[in-house]
């Protein structure tokens, strides 16, 4: 559990959360470019990933969750979330197993108070224990800027990397790309 001034990041059950967390990433990516999100939620805001992976929540005061996000482990590259938007990552040294962050979402009125790199840091506290080798993630804008601070690889391999037109204010800095390093 990790703890900011005012924030506790806790690891919750997708379960006992699904409502919240979808109406959350729903809410959240409805704010950003609608092509991005029809691309990365192909089939809607929940997938097969969901029911098997770690998740975290933060909640606000009044209990209502505020940022979630989502960790993966896989044992191949083409079970990776979203492995759909990745052209080709064969020159990139990755070592299995891999874990994933993904689907991490902060709602707006809690963006820019560090609720992201909390999420981040206990997501990849978690890979380590799970003895994940590497760690990936895709995203874009300043956000890719975070994981690039913190470490991460980055490589334009994306399908969304060459055509990629946000309305999103902060998301200038980078398109799409593939995050990764080794643990």
């Amino acid at each position: 559990m990790c703890h900011s001034a005012r924030h506790i990041v806790t690891e919750i059950s997708f379960n006992d959360y699904k409502v919240e967390i979808l109406k959350l990433r729903q809410t959240v990516w409805e704010q950003t470019d609608h092509l991005l999100m029809t691309q990365v939620f192909v089939n809607g805001f929940y997938d097969e990933h969901d029911d098997n992976a770690f998740h975290w929540g933060v909640f606000n005061d009044d209990k209502k969750l505020i940022a979630s996000a989502r960790l993966s482990k896989h044992f191949s590259i083409d079970t990776l979330p979203d492995h759909h938007l990745i052209v080709d990552i064969s020159g990139i040294a990755i070592q299995l197993p891999i874990a994933s962050l993904n689907r991490l979402s902060v709602d707006r009125q809690y963006q820019g108070q560090g609720l992201s790199k909390l999420l981040d840091r206990e997501r990849i506290e978690k890979a380590c224990r799970i003895h994940c080798k590497s760690i990936c993630g895709m995203t874009y804008g300043q956000r890719g800027l975070k994981l690039v601070q913190d470490g991460f690889h980055v490589s334009p391999l994306l399908t969304l990397s060459k055509n990629f037109n946000t309305n999103k204010e902060n998301a200038k800095q980078l398109p799409p790309c593939f995050y990764y390093k080794l643990l």
